[in-house]
């Protein structure tokens, strides 16, 4: 009779390695993510002086055509409203 140490020992050594492996792998791309998007909003937070969407107190001014239209005159609202792939019938 032979004596031979059993291959599913290291068998399953090697997949306790493999699967180490793996989540140091899962926990570093889980940082560089973390971290970029740190970056992103970190590079909005410092630049959002640059956004420009206008301003509230901002002064309007009429458009071309606006000086015929009484400043009390009635606005047609559609009831209907199409949306885009909504059968209207």
């Amino acid at each position: 009779m032979t004596h031979s140490i059993d291959r599913s020992f290291k068998q399953k050594k090697l997949a306790r390695l493999a699967e180490r492996r793996r989540k140091l792998w899962r926990h570093v791309l889980a940082g560089v993510a973390t971290l970029t998007v740190i970056a992103i909003a970190t590079g909005f937070y410092l630049t959002k002086d640059n956004w420009s969407f206008g301003d509230e107190d901002e002064e309007l001014h009429p458009v071309e055509g606006m000086e015929d239209v009484p400043p009390d005159a009635s606005v047609y609202v559609p009831a209907i409203i199409d949306l885009a792939g909504d059968p209207m019938w």
